[in-house]
């Protein structure tokens, strides 16, 4: 099946990520624009059918949702960037229930720099934690690595770690290695 996402005749839509369940449902990611943009996060059965669509926008602009992750219980993650009230843009990540689309939390984080961060990637622990990356500006470092950690239940942050080497860092994709425990 082939299906087309329109959220307003006036919209932009851009797909970024996509996930696919053992039961053949296809969870979509990315952004939409229209006089403000927005994480579009959308979920078809195996026959194609929309079974549910959420968004989330924090301000105006800079939402723009690059990565989505469905844990081992079935729960769906989206990260990307997001506009922040008092600082630039922030990683975003939202936890949604797979079956309704209820929002069960969103967290953001701010780097150190108060600069722009950036989300690109997500991926889940065999510790029942999710590992969130991206580019962070740094105080006094420019653009490091940064992963974050969260408990998937609270969505509470466990631990940031921020790699910086000669600033201009970021990670673009992630995988976990369970036998050795790497990122």
């Amino acid at each position: 099946w082939t299906k087309m996402f329109n959220y307003l005749s006036s919209s932009t839509d851009e797909p970024s990520d996509i996930a696919v369940d053992n039961s053949g449902n296809v969870y979509v990611t990315g952004t939409s624009r229209t006089t403000v943009s927005f994480y579009s996060t959308i979920k078809y059965n195996s026959s194609g059918d929309s079974v549910w669509y959420k968004y989330y926008v924090n301000i105006g602009e800079g939402n723009q949702a690059n990565a989505i992750l469905l844990d081992t219980v079935g729960n769906v993650y989206v990260t990307g960037t997001s506009g922040g009230y008092q600082s630039n843009d922030d990683f975003a990540t939202v936890k949604y229930n797979s079956v309704t689309g209820q929002e069960m939390w969103s967290k953001r984080y701010n780097g150190t720099g108060n600069g722009s961060d950036r989300a690109t990637s997500l991926v889940q622990g065999k510790n029942g934690k999710i590992f969130v990356g991206g580019g962070s500006f740094g105080n006094g470092t420019g653009d490091d690595f940064v992963i974050v950690e969260y408990d998937i239940n609270t969505g509470d942050t466990c631990f940031v770690s921020r790699f910086s080497l000669a600033g201009g860092e970021s990670i673009n994709a992630m995988s976990i290695n369970f036998d050795k425990g790497y990122i």
